[in-house]
């Protein structure tokens, strides 16, 4: 099931030298699974209401908190309880932070949720005890609370950053937003909140980007299965209305790693590739893509290069253009690692 669409990229450095991928999505949060599920309720009341994030979880599994706080919950933190919620395809645990009471708006109401922020922050020794991999959170204070998009996006963003600093076990937080048309307007929001805010785009750049889409849509059905989620994944991104040329630039180099580890695998099978770095597989297959298809080392290091921009503070800011160029290298990349996944399946078979 995958009711979701994946609208922002962003890669956080962490202390372990491993990288924490933060996604923002639109649409239902329990199409992908994560091992926790973070949502917000108003305190000690857990109703499913329609439109809620408990609400969905009782209309798709049929689990509800109606009754309040159940006798087994867990307190992890002041105002933050497990629900002790049975497994489901979504999530492993699922945790609740009880935010304001309704009586509660205006400026008491926004320093209450960031109250709230400080004390999500603190869940980082939790995380690591249980040494938790993947987080999913809707944009918690948007929906009753009445919090705009970018208020709630620059909280939560702020406590993923500090979850990375110190949680070596976490690798991806997932942030959810049930209207993708509204969400799509974050794109500028977060990209400068991390420092690569996409420079101005002139009418003519964006029509030469909606172009480069409309080819990839039209070889979609063409490339390898498994380089296939990674195509579909840049397509959505660039499905937004303001798509995030960020973003595109790090699911560019991604694919560009996949893509360098098939390649390794048909041609020096007895090589290791889970802890090579993208530069160190180019660096390995350099002499034979040098050999076979030059041109084709000059798409890799594209990526390479766009997607380090993306994911680190740079003086360079990505363009409209970029992108453009992004997707053009991910095409070529991608057809030519399918042709050589086709061909090797055919001598081996």
């Amino acid at each position: 099931m995958d009711n979701s669409f994946i609208f922002n990229i962003t890669e956080i450095p962490s202390n372990n030298g491993q990288a924490l991928t933060l996604e923002f999505y639109g649409g239902d949060i329990t199409s992908r699974y994560s091992d926790i599920l973070l949502v917000s309720a108003f305190q000690g009341d857990f109703n499913p209401t329609k439109r809620t994030v408990l609400g969905r979880i009782h209309e798709r599994f049929d689990i509800s908190f109606q009754n309040g706080l159940p006798d087994n919950a867990i307190k992890l933190r002041q105002g933050i309880y497990d629900l002790s919620s049975p497994k489901t395809e979504a999530y492993k645990c699922l945790w609740v932070l009880e935010m304001t009471n309704r009586k509660e708006a205006g400026e008491e109401q926004n320093s209450n949720f960031y109250a709230s922020m400080k004390r999500l922050e603190k869940l980082i020794d939790v995380i690591e005890y249980l040494e938790l991999e993947s987080i999913s959170i809707p944009l918690l204070g948007s929906g009753a609370q009445n919090l705009s998009l970018d208020e709630t996006a620059t909280g939560i963003m702020s406590v993923v950053r500090k979850w990375a600093m110190r949680c070596d076990s976490l690798k991806t937080v997932r942030v959810f937003a049930y209207d993708l048309k509204a969400a799509s307007k974050l794109n500028h929001t977060i990209d400068a909140f991390f420092g690569q805010d996409t420079a101005p785009s002139s009418t003519t750049s964006l029509e030469l980007l909606r172009t480069c889409q409309q080819e990839l849509e039209g070889k979609i059905g063409g490339f390898s299965e498994t380089l296939l989620p990674h195509i579909e994944e840049i397509n959505n991104l660039l499905n937004t209305p303001t798509p995030s040329v960020k973003s595109i630039a790090v699911a560019g180099r991604v694919l560009a790693e996949i893509c360098s580890e098939c390649l390794i695998n048909i041609w020096s099978p007895d090589i290791d590739t889970t802890t090579l770095s993208l530069n160190e597989m180019l660096s390995m297959l350099h002499t034979k893509i040098l050999e076979d298809a030059g041109w084709m080392l000059s798409y890799f290091r594209l990526l390479q290069s766009s997607g380090n921009t993306g994911a680190h503070h740079s003086r360079h800011t990505l363009t409209v253009i970029d992108a453009v160029a992004i997707v053009l290298a991910t095409l070529r990349v991608a057809e030519y690692t399918t042709m050589q996944i086709n061909r090797y399946l055919i001598r081996r078979n």
